[in-house]
């Protein structure tokens, strides 16, 4: 009877190393409102300067999205009042953003679905709004952060559906290195325009929903809020355009405000900022050998993902490419220094990713195979910065261990060494089990 439309606008952080209008370092978790300068202060007579690789971040995700990019990019002054604001406007990009008209296809349920990308947009992040109690705390260590936000149409039709874009727009931004991804810190986040109408008639009136921190809350805000909608249809009333925020204590939606327009923002182009006009050597220099996509190069080196988490396929999965097109370290990427829990998980599942790849595959995998074997070098010689990288490795190897360890009997430390090296595959599990006995 009803039929449900669903678009999303997602932003990400950029990982640069800089502001976008301002040298203050970009940065989560720093001392509150440390990184802070009178630019992203918003101080009157402040003048912003452009980051440039924050541009070429947003052309990158754009030609990835198979946007057309902009041959022009004009930034425009967003008017709105807000604390943590305080400017009392946002630049932000409206009549020539850096990409639009683009698409990225999913594969839901065993079927493909092309979800067409409105605009992909450079702006600036605003301040954190901590809420305390009766009073409100603001970090401006976030105001300037670069932000960059994807508007897709309403082509989405359920929750699970949107879960799953999600879920892989994401790791596209993992794979092209613009952005960690990480919705809890924030530097990923979500927004849904939700609208239900009778089948056939097309658009009804859209309801925006925010504080969306996870994908599964992405999921369960729209479906509570198609369910919602569709009651008020069948009663015959109206649905009100509005805000409304998604309350994961209570799993309900709740109203926040009145949808604005874009007529209410005021737009306008930023005075003090000209605009952005790449060239053709900027478009060659940075797109020119072309760029595949992350499902195109899935599919290219015959890895479904499903033998190892997706995050660490894609990361492997980069640096693989990056290894046969001759831009990265090649053979000795393993033996970088192991500096941190999620560099050690990738190194550590590395096998399952060799392993799923058929034999007739691996010949597009120049280095991984010499790659795992620096790996053997490394954990035999007890190679690791910190013994707590060391022990996020061995509680990993443990969790899915299939062989029980009893300290009792040797040291866990060894047995976890065998066993990774049998995931790898360079020490026959028998070898394993002919020296502890499996349990």
């Amino acid at each position: 009877m009803f039929q449900s439309f669903v678009g999303l606008e997602i932003h990400i952080q950029l990982q640069t190393v800089s502001k976008i209008f301002c040298s203050c370092r970009a940065a989560f978790g720093d001392e509150p409102n440390t990184n802070v300068c009178p630019v992203c202060m918003g101080y009157p007579g402040t003048l912003p300067a452009l980051n440039a690789e924050a541009v070429r971040m947003g052309y990158l995700v754009a030609r990835s999205l198979n946007c057309t990019l902009a041959r022009t990019a004009v930034f425009d002054r967003k008017n709105y009042y807000y604390p943590d604001l305080p400017k009392n406007y946002q630049i932000s990009q409206y009549g020539a953003p850096v990409g639009t008209g683009g698409y990225m296809d999913l594969e839901f349920h065993r079927k493909k679905k092309r979800v067409r990308i409105h605009d992909v947009h450079v702006e600036e992040d605003p301040a954190k709004m901590i809420h305390a109690g009766d009073m409100t705390l603001l970090d401006f260590n976030r105001s300037g952060t670069p932000l960059l936000e994807i508007v897709t149409e309403p082509d989405l039709e359920i929750g699970e559906e949107a879960e799953a874009f999600l879920q892989n727009f994401r790791r596209l931004v993992r794979y092209l290195g613009v952005c960690d991804g990480n919705m809890e810190e924030g530097s990923l986040r979500c927004d849904a325009n939700v609208s239900v109408n009778l089948r056939g008639k097309g658009l009804g009136d859209k309801v925006e929903v925010k504080n969306m921190n996870s994908s599964r809350f992405v999921r369960k805000a729209i479906a509570y809020e198609i369910q919602r909608q569709e009651e008020i249809l069948s009663r015959g009333g109206t649905v009100q355009l509005e805000t409304r925020l998604w309350n994961e204590n209570r799993d309900i939606t709740e109203s926040m405000r009145t949808k604005e327009t874009a007529q209410d923002y005021r737009y306008f182009p930023d005075p003090d900022l000209p605009p952005f006009r790449p060239g053709e050597e900027f478009i060659a220099a940075e797109f020119g050998g072309g760029h595949d996509s992350l499902n195109s190069s899935l599919e290219r080196y015959g890895s479904s993902g499903k033998y190892l988490s997706p995050a660490v396929a894609e990361r492997l999965l980069r640096r693989a490419i990056d290894a046969q097109d001759g831009n990265g370290e090649g053979d000795s990427m393993l033996a970088l220094s192991l500096s941190g829990q999620n560099d050690l998980r990738a190194y550590q599942m590395a096998s399952e990713y060799v392993n799923g790849v058929p034999e007739d595959k691996r010949a597009d995998l120049p280095g991984i195979e010499a790659l795992t074997r620096q790996f053997k070098d490394s954990i035999l010689a007890n190679d690791f910065n910190a013994s707590a990288q060391r022990m996020a490795l061995i509680n990993q190897t443990k969790k899915s261990s299939v062989i029980s360890i009893d300290p009792d009997v040797f040291d866990p430390d060894v047995l976890v060494v065998q066993q990774t090296l049998s995931r790898i595959g360079l020490l026959p599990e028998t070898e394993i089990n002919g020296r502890y006995g499996q349990s």
